[in-house]
Formats: C-alpha cells, sequence, structure tokens
C-alpha cells in the first residue's frame, strides 16, 4: 500500500507466547517501507489471538491474516486451532 510493505514473522514479539507448549513467542505483523527503513510492529500476537501468523492480504486498506496456531486450545490441543484476524494499518 502506497510504497509500504507489510509481512510476518513466525517468532518475536512478545518474549513468551504463553499458549500451550509453544513458548517460543507468537509472531508479529509489521511494516516498512520499500526502501527497508521505518520498521515497526503492527501487532505482538499473544497466544489466545493467535501464533505463528502466514499470509497476508490487502482489501481495501484492511489487512487480513490467518495464524497456524494459538486462538481457542480445547479443541485442538494445547497449540490452539489457530485464528483469522483482521488489522487496519
Amino acid at each position: 500500500m502506497n510504497g509500504t510493505l507489510y509481512g510476518t514473522t513466525s517468532y518475536g514479539g512478545h518474549v513468551t507466547c504463553g499458549h500451550g507448549t509453544y513458548s517460543l513467542s507468537c509472531g508479529t505483523v509489521f511494516s516498512m517501507t520499500t526502501g527497508g527503513k521505518n520498521e515497526r510492529d503492527l501487532h505482538k500476537f499473544r497466544g489466545s489471538d493467535g501464533a505463528t501468523p502466514d499470509y497476508l492480504t490487502d482489501v481495501n486498506n484492511v489487512l487480513y491474516g490467518e495464524t497456524y496456531r494459538g486462538g481457542y486450545a480445547n479443541t485442538c490441543g494445547t497449540n490452539g486451532c489457530g485464528t483469522v484476524f483482521a488489522l487496519t494499518p
């Protein structure tokens, strides 16, 4: 969007995920300029709202994505089922 790149990291963000056995941190959604500057975290996952984010898509300046783990854990084991999220940068 307008010279800004968006991406995800599988790790990073909060020091511990606090969700099941997945304790190496939950990942982030980040942005940076096309020149590789001004990197900033837009969201740091906590486990209950998701962990290990993956794909992002932009629809009308809203980023949509999914996480591989996190979210509701009672039916998918201690690492959770994953979540779908929307984020306005």
